[in-house]
């Protein structure tokens, strides 16, 4: 079997393993809509009844609007992002050892390296997917929260919030 021929082999039975486990939906779920709701809530509570809760978010969100729901979004996704994209990272490679697969997969005449290859190619595939749906959820929720009118700087902050999302995942990888 050539080396591309592994890869193709790995990558299809690591992607039908990865798209058919419910912890990967899971946790996707939680970190685009998770995310946005708190970003939505930590520029909302700014403005709230509670000073100690209002100065803290006021720390985070400064004046608000777009700047702020991403100020927000760019602090939790970078915590809260961590732990999402390490779960789903360890679950990925953890799950061969707790399902007793990995004396197959070490049998297997597809190579180790081309299964790690292709787990990892498949997680770095659902981290970006999984940031674009998050940064559309955000402008979902800013544009139906009319936090500011859509125009370059949200842009800029659409991509920088694309870059702390995927260096987060990134950041996660030793999970495996």
């Amino acid at each position: 079997m050539t080396r591309s021929a592994q890869l193709g082999a790995a990558l299809s039975v690591e992607w039908v393993k990865f798209r058919r486990a419910r912890p990967v939906w899971v946790t996707t779920v939680f970190l685009v809509v998770g995310v946005a709701a708190m970003g939505l809530l930590t520029l909302l509570s700014r403005e709230g009844s509670n000073p100690v809760m209002a100065a803290k978010a006021q720390s985070i969100v400064g004046a608000g609007g777009w700047e702020g729901l991403f100020a927000a979004a760019d602090t939790i996704v970078s915590v809260g992002g961590l732990l999402g994209f390490g779960v789903v990272i360890g679950w990925v490679f953890g799950r061969e050892f707790s399902d007793g697969t990995i004396v197959g997969l070490c049998a297997s005449p597809v190579s180790r390296i081309a299964i790690a290859a292709a787990k990892l190619s498949i997680l770095l595939g659902w981290a970006v997917a999984t940031t674009l749906a998050l940064a559309a959820s955000l402008l979902a929720v800013g544009t139906l929260f009319d936090v500011g009118a859509l125009d370059v700087d949200v842009l800029r902050l659409v991509g920088k919030f694309l870059g702390i999302a995927v260096l987060t995942a990134l950041l996660a990888v030793p999970c495996a």
